[in-house]
């Protein structure tokens, strides 16, 4: 897919029947607004907070929770940091096609997502992943 700024920079991207998140976690170079509180739960669970402007009576709520039903694959990207250490976007890593486990609150709704396998462990200090 053809890459635009406006686009892939807000983090939920939907494209082709298929949805697209985009995760930094270590938001505390953004402005207040911005610093959601994405985080890893487990090796296998990640709780991520939609756009504020998200309700789950939205079309794009709607998505969130119903993707499987709906046949939409929810692809998670993930990164520590937004820019890497000698300049220029930090890389994401992939780690599938998640599904939607529960979700809570409203503009932004707090989601917990299921990943198809637990993140390496060669990651988990990168990613700040509880251990135990």
């Amino acid at each position: 897919m053809e890459f635009s700024t406006a686009v892939w920079n807000v983090g939920y991207v939907r494209r082709n029947e298929q949805v697209f998140l985009l995760v930094t976690l270590d938001k505390s170079a953004l402005p207040g607004e911005f610093q959601y509180g994405d985080r890893f739960l487990g090796s296998d669970v990640l709780e991520w907070h939609s756009q504020n402007r998200t309700s789950k009576q939205s079309v794009d709520g709607d998505v969130l929770q119903t993707h499987a039903e709906k046949g939409i694959p929810m692809h998670l990207f993930v990164r520590l940091h937004k820019k890497k250490a000698g300049g220029g976007s930090a890389p994401f890593y992939y780690c599938g096609d998640v599904h939607f486990i529960d979700w809570e609150g409203d503009r932004p709704i707090t989601i917990r997502w299921k990943l198809p396998e637990p993140v390496p462990q060669r990651l988990w200090n990168e990613f700040k992943i509880p251990q135990g």
